[in-house]
């Protein structure tokens, strides 16, 4: 099977969102329809549909998502997983051990990672905010989902290198991809170093500085998070 590149990446999205906004979901289940929209279009079982007869059911009670028992599962507009956005050379791990390591490994504090990270149906990282609590721009919650995305799976997992379309996807999913500018941001982002590739082999490794500021940028998004479920 062979791995998409960026391009087909951004048209699966494409399509799969559209799909979600023509069938006119509720927001609750709008993330829930685009996971399975993306499922059905990249040749897996259509199951779409059945995201409609979700129209009335708590958020909570989707067993079709993996963490739909935590408290945040209900809110809309956090990021999606989906299985382009996940890797299956990640080693396995729960999502407890993944924040224990993830703690030791950079300094940040295990329960502010608890408020910004869970692992997906794949046991991959995936950001666990509203757009909204990452900035105010989408460059700025573009930018923090890559720093993100990037520390989790090289210190967490401890990947060499992350994929841009890892983080495309993720940031798609919050509505915050800027496909056209993302590489000349990414090459200015301090403590991390962009590689650009053909055909959706663009990656980006953190560099000591990114590890150090991504203590302070956990510290700072869960307290906004905090702050908005107060």
């Amino acid at each position: 099977m062979t791995t998409p590149n960026e391009d087909e990446v951004g048209e699966l999205l494409a399509k799969a969102w559209a799909q979600v906004e023509a069938a006119k979901l509720p927001e609750s289940v709008q993330l829930f329809a685009f996971q399975e929209a993306i499922r059905r279009l990249s040749g897996e079982q259509p199951v779409v549909a059945e995201a409609q007869n979700y129209g009335n059911t708590p958020a909570a009670e989707l067993k079709a998502r993996p963490y739909s028992a935590r408290k945040d599962a209900s809110t809309s507009n956090r990021g999606s997983a989906s299985p382009v956005e996940s890797s299956t050379n990640l080693p396995s791990m729960t999502e407890s051990e993944f924040l224990d390591k993830l703690s030791e490994e950079t300094g940040a504090d295990r329960e502010q990672l608890s408020h910004v990270f869970v692992l997906d149906s794949n046991g991959a990282p995936r950001v666990n905010m509203r757009a909204a609590e990452l900035g105010g721009t989408t460059k700025e919650r573009m930018l923090t989902v890559a720093q993100l995305l990037v520390v989790a799976r090289m210190c967490g997992f401890g990947e060499s290198e992350v994929r841009v379309n890892v983080i495309s996807t993720a940031c798609t999913a919050l509505r915050c991809w800027d496909g056209n500018n993302f590489s000349s941001y990414a090459s200015k982002l301090p403590g991390f170093q962009f590689i650009s590739g053909p055909n959706g082999t663009s990656r980006m490794r953190v560099r000591t500085a990114g590890e150090q500021s991504f203590v302070g940028l956990v510290a700072k998004l869960a307290t906004r998070a905090a702050e908005t479920a107060g």
